[in-house]
């Protein structure tokens, strides 16, 4: 069986949850490890209070198939953990973290997390079935708790792990479809790297600050083959063409510097339709953050 399936080396058993309980109560006992916890349910003692846990380490421990519920971890870190077909119930995570964890087809009902805190959970994109399976039941949760905040976390680590997945599947396909399905996959990450996913804007806002750059410089050194002119004037300065290459990507197109040369106005053109595009993706991803 694969080590990620399974806690490593001798282990020990809690077959309750008073014995369990006694152990999170021990002020001394701040990591607790090689242990797996048997019973179905593990249940606040506090109801309807969450049971707090707080500055524990989870080390090589399992909470498979068990149902958690009412309970609220802060500052904790799981590492190692199996949380194999785990239910989540009316609890709360706050400043923890997860490491390395298999969270293989477990379940969030009505709990406060950050998907941030998943960051670190999957150790390997060759799990990547697992870790679609957890950013799209993260981006579940968030979007049935009304955090929009954590719905985009989600949903950009969640299309991240199935463009890992996707990669995977290709050595699958047939010889005739994989052209078309890598083109996928490299599309897939070009608009995650450059365009955030639609929901990331600073990956946006970088690309747009550097292409502006970018194009800006290419005006400048090749304004004589791109015949741009200004009152009839070749342009001068790089101010010139900065300015250029705004009104160009923001299709504004007031007209005062135009290309005389045919080369120009087909490479502009195409500036323009992806001026187009980014301001279209700026301005959804805006919405979208402001709006939610």
């Amino acid at each position: 069986m694969d080590e990620f399936f399974k806690l490593k080396g001798q282990t020990g058993e809690f077959v309750d949850s008073q014995a369990f309980f006694a152990v999170l109560n021990d002020p001394t006992r701040t990591t607790i490890q090689d242990s797996q916890y048997s019973p179905d349910e593990l249940v606040s003692t506090a109801f309807p209070r969450l049971w707090r846990i707080r500055d524990k380490t989870f080390l090589n421990f399992s909470f498979a198939k068990t149902e958690i519920k009412e309970l609220e971890f802060q500052n904790c870190t799981f590492e190692g953990c199996l949380f194999m077909g785990t239910i989540f119930s009316n609890c709360r995570f706050t400043e923890c973290h997860f490491i390395n964890c298999n969270v293989h087809r477990f379940e969030l009902r009505n709990v406060y997390v950050n998907p941030r805190a998943f960051s670190k959970c999957i150790p390997s994109k060759n799990y990547a079935n697992i870790g679609v399976h957890l950013f799209q039941e993260l981006l579940r949760n968030s979007r049935m708790q009304a955090q929009p905040d954590y719905a985009d976390v989600a949903q950009f680590s969640f299309r991240r792990w199935q463009r890992y997945l996707n990669w995977d599947e290709l050595k699958e396909f047939p010889l005739h479809r994989r052209p078309t399905k890598t083109l996928a996959v490299l599309g897939a990450w070009m608009f995650e790297f450059f365009l955030g996913s639609g929901v990331r804007l600073r990956n946006l806002a970088c690309t747009t600050i550097s292409l502006l750059v970018a194009l800006s410089l290419v005006h400048w050194e090749l304004r004589e083959s791109l015949g741009l002119t200004s009152d009839g004037a070749k342009v001068q300065t790089i101010i010139d063409a900065f300015y250029f290459t705004s009104v160009t990507l923001t299709t504004l197109g007031y007209g005062d510097i135009t290309p005389t040369t045919e080369v120009g106005r087909i490479v502009l053109g195409f500036e323009s339709l992806l001026g187009f595009v980014l301001l279209a993706t700026l301005a959804s991803t805006i919405f979208r953050k402001f709006s939610s």
